[in-house]
C-alpha cells in the first residue's frame, strides 16, 4: 500500500484509514449467534429468530472464525 499520492504537480496527500476501528471483541448479540451456529442450528434459522437475513449470519460467521466450528 502507498504511503502518499501525487496529485497534479507535486502537490501530496497522505492517505487516511476511513471508517471505523475494527472490534477486537464480538457484541453480546454475536457471541449468542455464533453459539447458536456451534449449536447446529442453520443460518437461517439463526437469522429467522434475531430478524436477520441468513446472509448477515454468514457474513458474523465470517468475521469471527476463531469462535465458530
Amino acid at each position: 500500500m502507498q504511503a502518499n499520492k501525487k496529485i497534479g504537480v507535486g502537490a501530496v496527500l497522505m492517505e487516511t484509514k476511513k471508517g471505523r476501528n475494527p472490534l477486537e471483541i464480538p457484541s453480546a448479540r454475536d457471541v449468542y449467534i455464533l453459539d447458536a451456529l456451534n449449536k447446529g442450528y442453520s443460518q437461517a434459522e439463526v437469522g429467522r429468530f434475531y430478524g436477520l437475513t441468513r446472509q448477515c449470519v454468514h457474513q458474523i460467521k465470517n468475521r469471527w472464525p476463531k469462535l465458530t466450528k
